[in-house]
């Protein structure tokens, strides 16, 4: 093999030095969409690269040779390949499958089969020679039939994929114009120059040879820009449009400076931007009215939280950072769903809750109220015929005894009805919840009974962990407690403690009064009624309620159940 030295040997050897370059970055990348696809064409474009500097750096007729045959598999590919990135680049997918590759492929493999067996037909060529231009040994050649076919076939594929491209160009946004651009510019002139060769008239012979490195140095810088500054790739603009443009929800898309790169049209009505005095801009500056948004601009994990405008409409908003295969951060993407109508529905659902438990606790007291007063009633009429009893046979002593003893019954019966309507006064609002109610009644129950009383909840629970009609029953349960704490006793202070036990949550009365021996207390019904009802209450919401309690070291009641389920 001979080498001669051409003013054109430099010009392919800096193109092919790019186009390497091109190959290496977007190797690194190769997970994005269409870098495959991408990786396909350019490796051809090397193929023929290399070719033609063997062909055009080559002193003898064999080396010249050797770089036509590498030539033409580069030239066959070339075209398909350029095709099925195009298709792959925008979205078309269900164009490419092994059939439609195969019968593209023909034409391209009969060509390299016929180029390496040309002597043998002469199909390919007729005839080669050298001519000898200002020093430089050229390759020429005359061209056989399937030359001609050949070159007729490698412009189809090659202009459908500039039409789709262009199609593409002319739908995508401003943002990705330049990107699409960036292909399109080294493919035209890619195109061009092939347009130049296949003529290879006297009149384009001197103009071919001087465009031909050039034009491989133009396209290799333009896919080079397409990657690096328009981040080629990393989005494909065709997918955006057929994905995020039909979104209801608001999109918006921050680079790694936090500036605005993308925005859908339901974001640009949502907030009254359009695209051209959004994009490109930072959000601190276009967000500027809503610091919220501008704190979620600045997480470095997704973040999802609820966001109300002064127009009122209430928005789940998602932040979520972008990254590349390699971990780095590309920026952050904003998605805003309007959650309007479910709020509003949930208002109202919940409004409907909170008036039937309303109604359903005024029925449940009503009725606690009377069976109590009923037996209390009962009791005060047998104690009341025995004092009647008494003074009709003289005994007063005795009398007296039974009337300090109702005296006392008709002050408990007057303090427990008055608790009873203390209890029913207490709000509860759902959009405060249980705690809420709890503290502003333990608050009175302290200033009213001088017993001093702490909340102590060392984690708050979930809203919605438990149902509302559940928190209305155990606010009743705290109450009931606590008013057996002040009847009973005689303690000076209580604590109520809401506990969170993985699935389950408990909550504790304690007191530090007198206690007692459950095993000796007295069997009076009507004395341990507020019990009997804390039990009812517990079963009717799925809890377990237990008292613990002796002598010298006061009572503890303590309520468990599961926390609600989530959907």
């Amino acid at each position: 093999m001979q080498f001669q030295s051409t003013p054109f040997t430099l010009p392919l050897l800096l193109s092919l030095a790019i186009t390497v370059i091109v190959i290496a970055i977007a190797w690194r990348r190769r997970a994005l969409p269409a870098v495959k696809t991408f990786l396909l064409m350019i490796a051809s474009i090397v193929v023929w690269l290399i070719g033609y500097t063997v062909r055009w750096a080559g002193a003898d007729l064999a080396t010249q040779l050797l770089g036509l045959r590498v030539v033409y598999i580069g030239l066959a590919l070339v075209p398909v390949a350029y095709l099925v990135f195009a298709l792959d680049y925008t979205g078309k997918h269900a164009w490419i499958n092994r059939r439609v590759i195969a019968l593209l492929c023909i034409v391209p493999v009969v060509t390299i089969a016929l180029t390496w067996t040309n002597d043998w037909h002469h199909w390919f060529w007729k005839s080669l020679w050298q001519d000898t231009r200002d020093g430089v040994a050229v390759l020429m050649w005359e061209r056989g039939v399937w030359s001609s076919i050949n070159a007729a076939y490698s412009f189809v594929p090659g202009a459908i994929a500039t039409a789709v491209l262009a199609w593409a160009f002319a739908r995508a946004s401003n943002l990705y114009r330049g990107q699409i651009g960036a292909i399109l510019l080294g493919s035209i002139i890619f195109w061009l120059n092939g347009l130049v060769s296949a003529i290879n008239t006297s009149v384009f012979q001197n103009l071919f040879l001087i465009l031909f490195p050039l034009s491989y140095t133009i396209s290799s810088i333009a896919m080079l820009l397409g990657i690096f500054g328009f981040r080629l790739l990393d989005i494909v603009p065709i997918a955006r449009a057929t994905v995020i443009e039909s979104l209801d929800d608001s999109v918006i898309v921050l680079d790694a400076q936090q500036r605005i790169v993308d925005l859908n049209r339901a974001a640009q009505r949502m907030f009254g931007w359009s695209a051209t005095q959004a994009l490109g801009k930072p959000a601190t500056t276009v967000l500027r009215e809503w610091p919220t948004l501008i704190d979620l601009c600045c997480e470095a994990v997704m973040v999802r939280t609820e966001w109300t405008t002064d127009a009122q409409r209430v928005y789940d908003v998602r932040a979520t950072p972008l990254k590349d295969t390699r971990g780095n951060a590309l920026g952050q993407v904003l998605i805003f769903h309007d959650i309007t109508e479910r709020k509003r529905a949930q208002a109202e659902s919940l409004q409907h809750q909170r008036a039937r438990a309303m109604v359903e606790e005024r029925e449940r007291l009503a009725r606690e109220m009377h069976d109590g007063l009923a037996q209390v009633l009962a009791y005060l009429n047998v104690q009341t015929q025995a004092v009647r009893e008494l003074l009709a046979r003289g005994n007063t002593r005795d009398a007296d005894a039974h009337l300090v003893r109702l005296a006392d019954i008709a002050r408990d019966t007057h303090a427990d009805a008055r608790d009873y309507i203390f209890g029913a006064k207490t709000a509860f609002a759902p959009e405060q919840g249980l705690l809420a109610a709890l503290e502003k009644y333990l608050a009175r129950f302290s200033e009213n009974y001088h017993i001093a009383t702490e909340l102590c909840v060392p984690h708050a629970l979930e809203p919605g962990a438990l149902a509302l009609e559940t928190e209305v029953q155990l606010l009743r349960i705290i109450q009931e407690s606590l008013n057996n704490v002040r009847k009973h006793s005689r303690a000076q202070a209580a604590r109520v403690s809401i506990l969170k036990h993985l699935d389950q949550v408990e909550i504790a009365i304690e007191d530090n009064g007198v206690g007692f021996d459950p095993a000796q207390a007295a069997p009076n019904e009507w004395q341990h009624f507020g019990t009997r009802i804390m039990r009812e209450r517990a079963d009717e919401i799925g809890a377990r309620l237990a008292v613990d309690a002796a002598p010298g070291r006061g009572t503890r009641v303590s309520i468990r159940l599961p926390t609600q389920a989530k959907t």
